[in-house]
């Protein structure tokens, strides 16, 4: 647990708050936090204290746990759950939650849309939507991986609206199966029959986004497909908050400061209580 404590204790100093990480209780603390309840045998200072109360899954550690809480050790638990349960258990009114977060900081990583093929003097591969596509997506979420030529126009397009770029003129097969191993989408822009590259995707778990036409239609389930520019757009605005949604949540799952804050506040609530004068 010490890695643990020296994280919170880091996002602690963050906040301007006074920490010491010691194995040791020191007197002057206003409160003590204990991140092995297993250790904490006997109250010897004083002010709050407050246990982190894990794995309690033995008659003996169930006994302690009681027995801090009855000498007014707050317990903190890492799921409401567990401080719910150990409030039926123990019938005391002494333990709360909060969530933690990953110990492993989270891979805040963009998805990659692929677009292999290279355009046409006679528009077919519809190009010109590209950039009105990207305009719905954000750039610290979404990437793009080029293979082809004639996208210099859209490449530059994309480079302004602030979205990395990796842009490969001439086709290659090896370049094409690295691509498809790191890409979560392919865009097809093309109204035509079917891209073979549809079948490429779906074989490395790619998303395809195609029209719906051709042998597109036998892989409905697989594919994200659109009629029309408007479907095409909305298509682009729907995977832009799918992602949006994900990339928040680990985020969320690597905030050591909001984490640190919720203890504060917690903490803070303690000490009000336990100064507070009794009602005459």
């Amino acid at each position: 647990m010490y890695e643990y404590a020296k994280k919170l204790a880091e996002a602690l100093l963050s906040l301007e708050e006074q920490v010491v990480l010691t194995f040791e209780p020191i007197a002057e603390c206003d409160v003590t936090f204990h991140v092995n309840y297993l250790g904490l045998l006997n109250i010897a200072t004083g002010g709050t204290h407050v246990s982190l109360v894990t794995h309690v899954d033995t008659p003996g550690k169930l006994h302690l746990v009681k027995a801090q809480a009855a000498s007014n050790v707050k317990g903190l638990c890492m799921s409401y759950d567990t401080a719910r349960r150990l409030r039926e258990l123990t019938g005391v009114d002494a333990f709360w939650s909060i969530t933690p977060p990953a110990m492993v900081s989270p891979l805040l990583n963009t998805k990659e849309v692929l677009i292999a093929g290279r355009t046409y003097p006679d528009g077919r591969k519809r190009e010109a939507m590209l950039v009105e596509f990207a305009a719905k997506l954000t750039p610290q979420n979404f990437s793009f991986r080029i293979i082809g030529g004639g996208w210099a126009e859209q490449v530059s397009a994309l480079l302004e609206m602030g979205f990395n770029v990796n842009w490969t003129e001439h086709f290659s097969r090896e370049c094409y199966r690295e691509a498809l191993t790191s890409s979560e989408y392919l865009l097809v822009l093309g109204n035509d029959e079917g891209a073979i590259s549809t079948l490429d995707a779906l074989a490395f778990d790619v998303v395809p986004i195609v029209t719906a036409q051709g042998y597109h239609l036998d892989h409905a389930s697989e594919v994200m497909m659109f009629s029309s520019d408007v479907q095409l757009i909305e298509i682009a605005t729907s995977i832009d908050v799918l992602e949006g949604k994900r990339r928040a949540k680990k985020e969320s799952l690597g905030n050591w400061v909001g984490f640190a804050r919720e203890h504060v506040k917690l903490w803070k609530g303690f000490i009000m209580e336990s100064t507070r004068k009794p009602e005459v």
